[in-house]
């Protein structure tokens, strides 16, 4: 128990020395467009505002050992805009040193069983809040680009009509984001007209999209409004063409969904039947054992 207690006392120690290392190290200059993004760290994460240049240096680890993984974590977290500003080393380095914070909470209670079973759930911990983060993210991206393909058919219809009424491109995207203000398809389509506004070419600006999303369905949409812009087919009717093969993808989608949730629903309901069957059951076995 001594040994488990100053094991405890060493780690809680070590930290320390780390965290006011870090408050005392003084920060380094940046340049007006970095400090701002860290002026928005420290503003959403109070653990960055205390420890910056401790995750500074535990990102440039993660910067040099994660190499190309860190790729799809910087397009999901660029996905959020919720998400405060992080890098993706970043990202890990903070929820590293919040997960390390919880084990420090957590572990005490294993040394009770031992030094080595207090060391590995504090690797466990630490590890697995970082992973259960990057989860988060994943899940919480994979729900967005969801909402976006189920309102996109009514999206496009809507900017269909408005065209065929005698609207533009730019009239009937800001119109769709207006009308949309509570759902995900109204900051897309919001950064799309920003960028065309600002001088972007259409189809620069719609290449920027479908590369933002990189999902199949804006894939398949702006590639037939660039081509329809080579061709010289008006975009209202590639709208609404597109709009009606969507919703045809969407039911078969929604069909795959409702087939795989019958299959996941037969273990739990074998499952359900035996428990049945056993309260159904268990007062005759019980009579039975008392008579032999």
């Amino acid at each position: 128990m001594l040994v488990s207690s100053i094991m405890f006392a060493l780690g809680a120690a070590l930290f320390s020395g780390a965290a006011v290392h870090s408050l005392v190290a003084q920060r380094r200059p940046h340049r007006a467009l970095e400090e701002q993004r860290r002026r928005q760290l420290r503003e959403a994460n109070g653990l960055y505002r205390w420890l910056e240049p401790l995750v500074d240096e535990l990102a440039a680890l993660y910067r040099y050992i994660s190499g190309d993984s860190l790729a799809k974590l910087q397009w999901r977290l660029k996905l959020l805009p919720n998400m405060p500003p992080y890098l993706p080393e970043e990202f890990l380095a903070v929820k590293t040193l919040e997960g390390f914070l919880l084990a420090l909470i957590m572990v005490p209670a294993a040394f009770v069983i031992g030094v080595i079973p207090a060391a590995v759930s504090a690797i466990l911990i630490t590890w697995g809040y970082q992973q259960l983060a990057v989860m988060n993210v994943r899940d919480h991206v994979e729900r967005r680009r969801a909402q976006l393909r189920m309102r996109l058919p009514f999206a496009m219809d809507m900017m269909a009509l408005m065209m065929n009424a005698g609207a533009s491109f730019q009239e009937s995207l800001a119109t769709v984001a207006r009308e949309n203000s509570e759902h995900p398809i109204a900051h897309e389509f919001g950064i799309v007209q920003q960028e065309i506004d600002l001088g972007v070419s259409r189809k620069d600006a719609l290449r920027a999209l479908d590369s933002r999303l990189d999902d199949e369905y804006f894939h398949e949409l702006v590639y037939a409004i660039v081509q329809g812009d080579e061709l010289g087919t008006p975009v209202s009717k590639i709208l609404s063409s597109q709009a009606q093969q969507l919703r045809l993808v969407r039911s078969q989608w929604v069909e795959k969904a409702s087939g795989e949730a019958q299959v996941k629903l037969v273990y739990p309901g074998m499952l359900i039947m035996v428990a049945c069957l056993l309260i159904t059951i268990a007062p005759f076995l019980l009579q039975i054992g008392t008579v032999l």
